[in-house]
């Protein structure tokens, strides 16, 4: 009040027509956050965000301050850094619009204000009658509050209040359900001035449940390695922060000692001395109520694990303090894991490597990067030099192979090993115990009651064990389906995914105008479409959810949605949503309470930095410069619970697979988790992971489909002459060598986080590389637009444009590609040109095969190839038949063939019998 009666007595004193006139008045921007910065200017809505126009000064403090004049309202703002970085406004805890920038509300004196709310912002409330009440202070002429036009909404209904008029207070009591609520205030004078909207979220928890304890589920570990617990499925039905994990010991092989670490989280590890079986309970405390307890165990194996030794001997010119070993095999980063140990002049590493391929780098002394000049094998690394390449064979134990047998009274799991014994074992959490056989079979009773059962078949030879078959058995009225647990979806090996950015796909930019696009894309070729997120969201591109259960309304509603999905599968086409795991957004109601009240009782939902930190930075974890993208703490089992209800709501929609953002971003051991409950329900649910660079890790009962970042770096460093077109080779063969049979590889030239390939490289360039795309193995990835040559990023989708003949070209590819089954999921046979520029690689499936010869130079080529490059031991003549133009060739036995390439053109060929008339 105090301002207000400072503004009347200038009024008073005369100054009324002057002070109205300026319609705005000073105010005084500070910021902490520059230390280190050699300059900070203020952009916002009142400078046309202009990074230049106000320039702030450093005080002694070090503190950056500037006074800017305002006009009464809303304003937007940031802090520009350095020219370069635009931050929010640590000490301002009020944010908002599409970017979520910071925000000042100026009112005009004239107009009230609200204050004092009750109850405050995430507050939990433990009686179902509510007081809602909020400090009314009027404007500088005391206009008394309209009681008949003002209104208090809670959850989208007008509740009454009562106004105080001699303490300015509103107050309104309801009874309410448990769960969570929404107040807004919508308040005006009796002079029509309004205030400015306020809303408040709180929580209501009077019949409070006992929080639920998950131990996880059986796990298969190696004996003296670190394994980890995961108790990430217990939750509170009331979503009350857990407060205590109580995790105990029950049995252990005798003699074994264990030490735990973290024993009071969702997540301990411990490390297993012994073989045999250890047997741990876990109850947890939420509000002071415990709930039951739950028991997990774990099989502790003398897993075989392959090492492999690199090793350095120090030239007597060289001086080295320390050496590390960087690569792909740990994002090419300097780790103390990865340290040599020394001993004289020699430096050695063991380090266990999964069978493939892998390109490294030696880092001596914390900075030199070398070659490692004892491995003759090296590629181009792209920088004008090269990486040495490991080759790491083959595992000596091998899982075994299993399937299921049906007999009549019964069924058995058959196992096939090709070295050693069968072991089995079975999860804790099965319905039913079965005796554990030591043989190659494994009987399922014919009475099996229904239910979800995992088992886990291993190889043993001499004491050492191979990793896990883990397989999972569905009993239902429908009889039994036995699955691999790793095993992708069978409809995804034949998939073409189609992004599409719904705002710009079609004029109208909604699910509607989607749905009638289909038959376009259905004569296209694609099979499956990917939606970048739809989820209510202040942000255009929508990967910062304020609601994740609904449909962004500019796009539509939750049941466009399934009348999409029911007519795409009536195309047999697939819909796949982009899931949002890593953060919410920041104007989400869940962070927007556990901001401004570390009381909250969503606080532990988000990873908060140490208020050491602050007013320096702002108080939340975020990746990259992603401010407005909150990340969500999964060391809080809660939000495990709420992100697999989420994923449950959208898979019972009908959505055929989840495009997972940021998966990188979120713990193994959540995915891991994540995947068992999604695909017991929904075992044909693609999950495809955005990890940036791609690791066979998120492989191991995670996902079922990497993005191939080698494939797209690779092929950009051979257009710009990086890297030899061997390096194309070289990844191809990473993902046969490196990732587990049957892991699928998302392969693309552009996605909504990419340039388009057009605007970047030529015409001919452009049609060189789709026809590669469209081709090689794995799961080929258009970005809506790129058909028709779209050249902005997000642009709206040129339905009249087709002028350049790219869409007839995408047709023709994606036709062959659907009629050929060589080229969906055949074999893929590299073959040496002989020459650097150009690619060339067979296709097999069965009988039929297709050569595929890439030019990558703008010079004309002439490949030479001699026949058994193309059918080895064939004794017969054989026809090339062109794709597309052309005259089918007559090859015979031990023949060379010759064939010329234009500058950057593709070249296809069926490979067919003599016998067969082309």
């Amino acid at each position: 009040m105090k301002k207000k009666m400072i503004l009347l007595l200038v009024l008073v004193l005369g100054g009324t027509s002057a002070l109205l006139a300026l319609e705005g008045e000073p105010y005084s921007f500070r910021y902490n956050g520059g230390t280190e910065a050699e300059s900070v200017c203020l952009a916002g809505d009142f400078n046309d965000w202009s990074g230049q126009a106000n320039p702030m000064q450093r005080d002694q403090d070090g503190c950056w301050k500037t006074v800017v004049f305002l006009t009464y309202g809303r304003h937007e703002y940031r802090f520009v850094v350095d020219g370069e970085t635009w931050e929010r406004d640590p000490l301002n805890p009020k944010f908002g619009g599409a970017y979520s920038n910071s925000v000042i509300y100026l009112p005009r004196p004239e107009a009230p204000t609200l204050d004092g709310f009750a109850p405050i912002p995430g507050q939990r409330l433990l009686e179902n009658t509510v007081v809602i009440s909020a400090d009314y202070e009027p404007g500088i002429y005391y206009d008394a509050l309209d009681t008949v036009f003002s209104t208090i909404m809670l959850d989208g209904e007008s509740v009454p209040f009562q106004f105080d008029s001699t303490q300015n207070k509103l107050n309104a009591i309801v009874t309410v359900a448990d769960g969570e609520h929404q107040v807004s205030f919508f308040i005006q004078d009796t002079c029509g001035r309004k205030a400015a909207g306020d809303s408040v979220f709180f929580m209501v928890n009077a019949n409070d449940s006992l929080p639920v304890a998950h131990a996880g589920f059986t796990q298969i570990g190696a004996v003296g390695e670190q394994i980890t617990l995961s108790g990430g499925l217990s939750y509170d039905p009331d979503k009350d922060p857990i407060e205590v994990y109580a995790w105990k010991l029950l049995e252990s092989p005798q003699h074994s000692a264990l030490v735990f670490n973290n024993k009071n989280s969702a997540n301990p590890v411990f490390t297993p001395s012994l073989s045999g079986r250890y047997l741990f309970c876990l109850k947890i405390q939420a509000l002071g109520k415990w709930s039951a307890v739950d028991t997990v165990d774990v099989i502790a194996l003398p897993l075989y694990k392959s090492s492999t030794r690199f090793t350095y001997t120090v030239p007597d010119t060289e001086v080295v303090v320390s050496l590390h070993l960087v690569g792909e095999f740990n994002q090419w980063k300097v780790k103390e894991s990865c340290r040599f140990e020394q001993n004289g002049d020699s430096w050695w590493l063991d380090l266990a490597l999964d069978p493939g391929e892998y390109e490294y780098k030696l880092v001596r002394n914390e900075s030199d990067w070398i070659l490692d000049h004892f491995n003759s094998k090296k590629v181009s690394d792209g920088w004008q030099g090269f990486n040495s390449l490991k080759i790491v064979p083959p595992v000596k134990i091998p899982p075994p192979a299993v399937w299921l047998v049906r007999q009549s009274g019964h069924h058995q799991l058959r196992a096939t090993s090709a070295i050693g014994q069968i072991h089995w074992y079975e999860d804790v959490r099965n319905s039913v115990s079965l005796p554990m056989p030591t043989q190659n079979f494994l009987d399922l009773p014919k009475n099996l009651p229904n239910g979800y059962y995992t088992f886990f078949a291993l190889s043993e030879q001499d004491g050492l064990y191979s990793v896990p078959r883990k397989m999972n058995v569905t009993v239902n009225s429908g009889g039994i389906q036995v699955r691999d647990a790793n095993q992708v979806p069978q409809w995804a090996e034949n998939a073409v995914i189609y992004e599409v950015y719904l705002r710009q796909f079609t004029p109208d930019g909604t699910i509607a105008g989607l749905r009638e696009k289909l038959p376009y894309l259905h004569q296209l070729g694609v099979n499956c479409i990917w939606l970048m997120p739809i989820f209510e969201s202040p942000q255009e591109h929508g990967y910062g959810p304020v609601n994740f259960f609904q449909i962004n309304p500019e796009y539509g509603n939750n049941r466009e949605l399934e009348l999409l999905i029911q007519a795409a599968h009536r195309l047999d086409m697939k819909i796949m949503l982009d899931f949002i795991a890593n953060h919410s957004a920041d104007q989400h109601r869940h962070f927007l309470s556990a901001y401004t009240n570390p009381q909250s009782v969503f606080r532990d939902w988000y990873q908060w930095h140490s208020p050491s930190l602050l007013p320096d930075k702002l108080s939340y974890a975020y990746h990259n410069d992603w401010d407005s993208l909150p990340n969500l703490n999964y060391d809080n089992p809660n939000v495990w619970h709420f992100m697999i209800a989420v994923a449950r709501h959208w898979a019972a929609a009908g959505v055929d697979g989840f495009r997972c953002d940021v998966a990188w971003g979120v713990p193994h051991l959540f995915w891991k988790t994540f995947r068992r409950e999604i695909k017991r329900e929904y075992p044909d649910l693609l999950l495809l992971n955005e990890v940036l660079p791609r690791s066979p890790d998120y492989h191991d009962f995670e996902f079922d489909m990497s993005y191939d970042t080698d494939f797209y770096g690779n092929l950009l460093d051979v257009m710009n002459g990086r890297k030899p077109v061997s390096a194309i080779e070289l990844g191809l063969r990473k993902s046969i060598n490196n990732y587990p049979h049957g892991a699928l590889s998302l392969r693309y030239l552009e996605n909504h986080d990419l340039d388009r390939f057009i605007a970047t490289n030529n015409y001919l360039k452009t049609k060189l590389a789709a026809t590669l795309l469209l081709t090689v193995p794995g799961t080929p990835l258009i970005y809506y637009g790129q058909e028709l040559g779209l050249r902005e990023i997000r642009g709206a989708m040129p339905w009249e444009s087709s002028e350049n003949g790219l869409l007839r070209f995408y047709q023709r590819l994606l036709n062959l590609r659907r009629q050929t089954p060589a080229l969906q999921s055949g074999e893929w046979l590299h073959v040496d040109s002989g020459l650097s520029d150009v690619l060339v690689y067979v296709r097999q499936k069965d009988e039929q095969r297709i050569l595929l010869l890439f030019n990558f130079s703008e010079e004309t080529q002439h490949v030479l190839l001699d026949s058994f490059q193309l059918i080895p031991d064939s004794a017969a003549e054989f026809w090339l038949k062109p794709a597309f133009l052309g005259e089918p060739l007559l090859v015979s036995p031990d023949e060379a063939i010759e064939i010329s390439m234009y500058g950057f053109e593709a070249r296809i060929f069926e490979i067919m019998p003599e016998g067969e008339i082309p």
